[in-house]
């Protein structure tokens, strides 16, 4: 198993503390207006939108340790054709498709990789990805992932890009690259 760091998917650390506030006012101020809350719906809609942001920010940091790895090459027109292949063929950022992409760099990745992956991760991370996709391609009822499914995808998701990225750099250390700032979330 990997070591976890603090740095990597902030984007989405941010927007979960975000929603864990949001749900906390929520919570409090609906009980007082009323019995029974309708946090079940609140948790359901933010877990969609976490989802869309998890995986948005998988693929942006995929294509970042690809970019890193071919800096190595140490020629610039490498790099922009991995950037370039990166941005137009990673549209998924499902376990299966992250192994295909492993493979590519030839014998033994793929097993490195998976070596440093649970069964249990792998298992969340997929409920995640899955609940991503359903959110995004089919009505909003398709996505059944609650938020505490979310926050052990969200670890696992972590997990995941760091075996990618020291299975692509093994001379690297846990601490996530320095990659172009995206844009920040906040409430």
């Amino acid at each position: 198993m990997c070591p976890m760091s603090e740095d990597y998917l902030l984007k989405t650390k941010t927007v979960w503390e975000n929603c864990q506030k949001h749900l906390e006012v929520f919570q409090k101020s609906s009980s007082e207006i009323q019995k029974e809350s309708p946090i079940e719906s609140v948790q359901n809609y933010l877990t969609q939108h976490l989802l869309i942001v998890l995986c948005a920010e998988v693929e942006e940091q995929i294509c970042g340790f690809l970019s890193e790895r071919a800096e190595k090459a140490k020629d610039p027109a490498i790099k922009a054709l991995v950037d370039s292949w990166a941005k137009r063929v990673i549209r998924s950022v499902g376990y299966e498709e992250l192994i295909g992409i492993i493979k590519i760099f030839g014998k033994g990745y793929k097993e490195k990789f998976e070596s440093l992956i649970d069964e249990g991760s792998k298992a969340y991370y997929s409920i995640v990805v899955k609940g991503r996709h359903n959110v995004a391609h089919y009505s909003e009822s398709q996505s059944q992932v609650t938020m505490k499914e979310f926050e052990k995808g969200l670890k696992s998701a972590e997990e995941i890009l760091i075996a990618f990225r020291k299975t692509l750099n093994p001379s690297i250390s846990s601490s996530p690259p320095n990659l172009p700032p995206s844009n920040a979330y906040s409430a």
